[in-house]
């Protein structure tokens, strides 16, 4: 009797691991979502119970996505309430993500934001304290998480094969607008807002080599920085479309860009070591030292690690919390750097770490 009780009690536990993971999406006003939609309604490891956004052109789009007229809520609020998800994928302004963890944290449902995690520092540390206190984890996503390029970059520094790293130059760049569809319009309208995105190519683009800065080096001790403006016609509000940073380290620096004005699509990364060089791009992986250099392989990811929902199904149901470049703490630190590079354009003058 006692291995049969210990046989239906596996089973059960089994069977609950097995559960896809409830997710609701809130808001369809960040141009990512239509990416991971459609996986999101294909299911396997996750269940989409609800969808809240209140604007029809977005809502159009998702219906041709193949989104069941079911699962439109025009209140997001209501729709967490009443569906209780066990996370919440939130595609809105990035001013508005404070408020989501707000409403979500003391209800014990995990939250993702598209990257960066937050529009100022403040917001930030509110919701690291927030999920802190409610136990729950709140992650942010970068697209450039999933690359093994950058997988294998990390796994080769943290080894020793460039020895301690002292410099890193990152490029970052985009279009930073140019939609033609509506539902483009309205990502770019808040994107070109400095209030509700924080900034312009700053935020947008130097959030990727602020976070990289971290996850290599971890945080610097000042941040100095400058904006150019150079394209008014473009971006009628002032906002920058080219943005470097300045970090400095105690035996250190990283140089890094995000831009409107340079070529689309740079992520490239130079990491220097006292003993070698890695130069890293999206698919290619490249070591130097001295004059000799050769392409390292870069091996596909595990399946769990390989993509966001993979992924943070599995940290959410082993209970671990979120690492890399998901991870919270990481990403803290990430805006703080970018609060502080605002200060600095502001100020004209460097501004230490940490803030207050």
């Amino acid at each position: 009797m006692r291995k049969l009780v210990l046989i239906s009690f596996l089973a059960a536990g089994f069977n609950a691991q097995a559960e896809p993971l409830r997710v609701a999406v809130v808001g369809l006003r960040h141009g990512h979502v239509w990416g991971h939609l459609p996986k999101l309604l294909a299911g396997g490891p996750v269940k989409l119970v609800g969808i809240g956004e209140d604007m029809p052109p977005l809502i159009k789009r998702a219906r041709e996505l193949g989104a069941a007229e079911t699962l439109f809520h025009n209140d997001w609020r209501k729709m967490v309430e009443t569906l209780k998800p066990e996370l919440v994928w939130s595609f809105v302004e990035t001013n508005r993500h404070r408020e989501i963890v707000e409403f979500c944290a003391p209800r014990k449902i995990n939250v993702i934001f598209e990257k960066p995690l937050a529009a100022t520092y403040a917001d930030a540390r509110a919701m690291q304290t927030l999920a802190r206190k409610h136990s729950v984890q709140v992650m942010t996503n970068w697209p450039v998480a999933w690359w093994p390029a950058i997988m294998e970059t990390k796994k080769q520094v943290d080894a020793g094969l460039i020895g301690p790293v002292w410099r890193l130059h990152a490029v970052c760049s985009g279009a930073g607008g140019g939609g033609k569809d509506e539902t483009s319009r309205i990502f770019y309208d808040w994107l070109h807002d400095p209030a509700k995105n924080g900034g312009g190519s700053l935020m947008d683009f130097g959030s990727y080599s602020a976070a990289w800065s971290v996850w290599l080096m971890g945080s610097p001790r000042w941040v100095m920085a400058q904006a150019l403006y150079r394209q008014p016609e473009r971006f009628p509000v002032k906002i920058e479309d080219h943005a470097t940073i300045l970090l400095g380290y105690a035996n250190g620096v990283s140089v890094l860009e995000g831009s409107w004005s340079l070529p689309v699509g740079a992520r490239d990364a130079t990491i220097t070591g006292t003993t070698g060089v890695l130069e890293m791009s999206k698919d290619k992986l490249v070591y130097r030292n001295g004059r000799s250099a050769k392409d390292l392989p870069t091996p596909d990811l595990a399946a769990e690690r390989a993509d966001p929902i993979s992924y943070v199904v599995s940290v959410l149901r082993s209970g671990k919390p979120a690492g890399g470049l998901l991870s919270l703490e990481l990403n803290v630190a990430a805006v703080e750097i970018l609060d502080a590079a605002k200060r600095s354009i502001q100020s004209g003058q460097p501004v230490r770490l940490p803030l207050e």
